[in-house]
């Protein structure tokens, strides 16, 4: 039936080990509340299922597939077969399967309204500084400039040079 999705996952519980009767960390919460429910039915000596009664030296297991989405699940979802473990190989075989419970995962909901804008983050660090440029062309030679034009000049004594002195006048010869 569904042997091409078959993942097995084998739960063991025991009424003659209390020890034993702790869920293993690999189930998932659906595959726990499924495996509680087996428990209780199975420990209880029947349950109602087609096969034979749980004695203190054998365990209930189960076997989970997956069920692709289709028919029987929209969004796909779990069997669980489950039972007593008559010949104690730790296997559920075939002959051994009292029921099967149906898990459907829920179908993809609407999404929900855009949240708000959270506050600014902290600055960055500043970051290193990057490698040097190509040296760009050389520019095209510029205009001459004009030449300067330098006159010196003796002067007596006056009130700018009290023994007297030499006058420097500068500036470009502009034409």
């Amino acid at each position: 039936m569904l042997a091409a999705h078959r993942s097995a996952r084998r739960v063991r519980r025991s009424s003659a080990d209390p020890a034993r009767n702790r869920p293993t960390a690999a189930l998932t919460p659906l595959l726990l509340l499924a495996s509680l429910a087996l428990i209780l039915g199975a420990c209880g000596g029947g349950g109602g299922g087609g096969g034979a009664a749980a004695t203190p030296a054998q365990s209930t297991v189960a076997l989970s597939s997956t069920i692709p989405p289709g028919v029987i699940c929209t969004a796909g979802g779990y069997a669980i077969d489950y039972g007593i473990d008559v010949n104690g190989n730790g296997v559920l075989d075939q002959g051994e399967v009292d029921g099967t419970a149906t898990i459907c995962n829920g179908t993809t909901g609407t999404p929900g309204l855009p949240g708000q804008t959270g506050l600014p983050g902290q600055p960055g660090q500043t970051g290193l500084p990057g490698q040097d440029g190509v040296p760009g062309q050389d520019g095209l030679p510029g205009t001459d400039g004009y030449n300067a034009l330098v006159k010196l000049t003796t002067v007596g004594s006056n009130q700018s040079c009290f023994y007297g002195g030499t006058q420097v006048d500068a500036g470009l010869d502009d034409g």
